[in-house]
């Protein structure tokens, strides 16, 4: 299955999204109260930050930061692919997760597992017009935790059996607020 640009780029900036609404302090209590101005920077872990997928991925970025006014950045970090989940495990060790990263299918289903992705089922089911059915049961069965689903699958311009996998750290997005 290929997925085009146009999917990634609502894929990242729908991880992004999810990310920059859970950093969001709590709505206030009061009905008079101003409304959250609150700013975040987020981190984003890839293998693949080069050529034409950093052009992508800064097209990407820059569209999201001006839909949404409470992230002031997100920092791209590249790590090679060999290294990479020795990376992404130091730093979930460490509680210093990304905001968002790839996760690659091999590795997928022990952080599935972890508990330490965000559950995406709230925020995807208050977006106008994301349809799971996109992704068939298939490609999403593997990223899901009982009920919750916390990651997409994401194959473009890789060929069959490749995918990559975004999603965002629980762990991450409690400690911004």
């Amino acid at each position: 299955m290929f997925v085009s640009r146009s999917r990634f780029g609502l894929s990242l900036v729908f991880s992004l999204c999810l990310l920059a609404t859970a950093c969001a302090a709590p709505a206030p209590m009061a009905p008079s109260a101003a409304p959250d101005v609150r700013k975040v920077q987020l981190s984003f872990l890839t293998w693949n930050y080069t050529g034409t997928m950093k052009a992508a991925y800064d097209e990407y970025i820059t569209s999201f930061l001006a839909k949404e006014p409470r992230v002031t950045a997100v920092e791209a970090e590249a790590q090679p692919f060999v290294n990479f989940a020795d990376v992404l495990n130091v730093r979930l060790s460490a509680k210093t997760p990304p905001n968002i990263s790839w996760i690659n299918a091999s590795t997928g289903p022990l952080y599935v597992k972890s508990g330490k992705l965000v559950d995406l089922t709230p925020v995807i089911n208050a977006t106008p017009g994301f349809d799971l059915a996109d992704f068939g049961d298939t490609a999403l069965a593997p990223w899901k935790s009982g009920d919750k689903l916390v990651a997409l699958p994401f194959t473009g311009g890789l060929g069959r059996g490749q995918h990559r996998h975004g999603a965002g750290s629980s762990q991450r997005v409690r400690h911004a607020g």
